[in-house]
């Protein structure tokens, strides 16, 4: 299999190429509800749901990959079922269902399981704790068996839950290793898993001075202890400060979306930002390779991220509402040749066969509209993967097929100079 990958690398790339990241670019946003509450999302690989609070309740709605809301609010669970209002939520999905953990005023963490059309099912799961206004961070994840429930106070306690998807509890919770930073604000969903070495990641701002940095951390797979910690961003002596909300991992490369609170004019003003940071795992550290300021209206907060195929959905709140916006992650090749193409080609998608993950590269002799789309054998349309305009160049598309079954597809790009077919192969 392997001198098969090779030959075909030989065949489709007889030169040095690697696929890097090149730029994050908005394709549209919308507004989710009146709601300027906390607002989290996920995805089944098909389509986005999002967890609102609104009024005091939790409601649950779905969106297809294109920002069409297929579903109205859907009521969860409201404050008067855990006697207490509802002070923070946030969610992941694991096996077709939605399990949203979330803080009341009566020193309480409740996790409850619902499935996607927002039907609850079984008994909400209380966790006390001793003092709910001492929570700094709730983190909340899984690995794709294990739910995992980590919070931290302010007196620097941390302690981790981990449940099965029935919320059954695996292991008896423990405490962990104390975070060695004072963390500024809320941090609201920081915790990664990275498959390749089996290791959660935890990124915050670290407040220790007038200034704000913002740091990751990696903790071991049992949270025994941590295992490195280094620095991302660093602002000046009284320049601002850092919250870290919205992360994740996408074909080695870190996605933060962070707040950023500063003075001016006297005046407290924050805005969202993204940093990508490609990640060198040798010695765990990273390098920033893009930023895109304001990527919210200023005075927007929480900014909470999900993946889908090549896209990045971002959701976040300020006054007017939760809003919800689309990124396209843009690739390109880069190679020892680096010549203008002088004709459009679709390349053979590598690798091919390929589970899950797979890269699609075509050559574009001149700037224009561009659409890459992927169907199965009978030409129905499984996912758009590009819809925008491309310089000319080199670029590589990445295409995750998680949500579908194996078997044969073929993917098509559409140019101004033609149309190019070409089958991939999905082995699970």
């Amino acid at each position: 299999m392997k001198l098969i990958a090779a030959l075909i690398m030989l065949i489709y790339f007889p030169f040095t190429a690697i696929a890097q990241f090149n730029s994050l670019i908005q394709i549209d946003s919308i507004r989710i509800s009146e709601a300027d509450r906390l607002s989290s999302l996920s995805t089944d690989g098909q389509y986005i749901y999002l967890t609102v609070l609104y009024e005091d309740e939790l409601y649950l709605k779905s969106i297809d990959q294109d920002l069409n809301e297929l579903t109205a609010l859907n009521k969860i669970i409201s404050s008067d079922e855990v006697n207490g209002l509802i002070t923070f939520q946030t969610h992941v999905l694991l096996n077709e269902n939605i399990f949203t953990v979330f803080s009341t005023a009566n020193n309480s963490l409740h996790i409850v399981r619902a499935n996607t059309s927002g039907e609850k099912i079984g008994a909400t799961v209380d966790i006390p704790i001793s003092n709910s206004d001492s929570l700094q961070n709730i983190m909340f994840n899984t690995d794709e068996q294990n739910l995992y429930l980590v919070y931290q106070t302010v007196e620097s306690k941390t302690e981790v839950h981990v449940f099965d998807d029935t919320l059954a509890l695996v292991q008896e919770p423990f405490e962990t290793a104390e975070h060695p930073h004072q963390n500024y604000g809320g941090i609201f969903f920081n915790k990664e898993l990275n498959e390749e070495n089996n290791a959660f990641y935890y990124f915050s701002g670290d407040s220790s001075g007038l200034g704000s940095n913002l740091i990751s951390t990696k903790w071991a797979s049992d949270f025994t202890g941590l295992e490195n910690t280094f620095l991302l961003k660093e602002s000046e002596e009284n320049e601002g400060y850092f919250h870290s909300t919205g992360v994740e991992f996408f074909e080695g490369y870190w996605l933060l979306g962070y707040q950023f609170d500063f003075i001016e004019e006297q005046q407290q003003v924050n805005t969202i930002n993204i940093s990508v940071f490609q990640i060198y795992p040798e010695d765990d550290s990273s390098e920033e390779v893009f930023k895109l300021e304001n990527a919210a209206d200023t005075m927007s907060f929480n900014p909470h991220f999900t993946l889908l195929a090549n896209y990045l959905y971002m959701s976040y709140e300020n006054q007017d509402g939760i809003f919800l916006k689309k990124f396209e992650l843009r690739f390109g090749l880069s190679n020892e040749k680096d010549e203008i193409p002088q004709k459009t080609v679709l390349h053979q998608n590598y690798p091919n066969p390929f589970n899950p993950k797979t890269n699609i590269t075509f050559d574009l002799e001149k700037p224009g509209f561009v659409t890459l789309k992927v169907y199965n054998l009978l030409g129905q349309e499984v996912i758009t993967l590009a819809s925008d305009i491309f310089p000319n160049g080199t670029h590589t598309i990445p295409f995750s097929a998680d949500h579908l079954s194996s078997g044969f597809y073929f993917y098509q790009l559409s140019t101004n100079d033609g149309v190019f077919s070409k089958n991939l192969i999905l082995l699970k």
